[in-house]
């Protein structure tokens, strides 16, 4: 499989994503953080060509 240059992005910012969960982070910075990380999931699964929707209502449960 052949990953696209967005695929790739989204695969980096994820572990960007991740490497800033072992920090110390206020409670505004870490629903930044989920929310981005949420945004790059639901990227990647774009990329993929997995809809996102099948999954949308974990995802809200998650972000809670």
């Amino acid at each position: 499989m052949k990953l696209t240059k967005d695929c790739e992005k989204a695969i980096r910012n994820l572990a960007r994503c991740r490497a800033v969960y072992h920090q110390d982070l206020n409670p505004v910075e870490e629903q930044t953080l989920l929310l981005n990380t949420m945004q790059e999931i639901q990227l990647l699964l774009m990329e993929l060509g997995i809809d996102w929707h099948d999954y949308e209502e974990n995802c809200h449960e998650l972000m809670e």
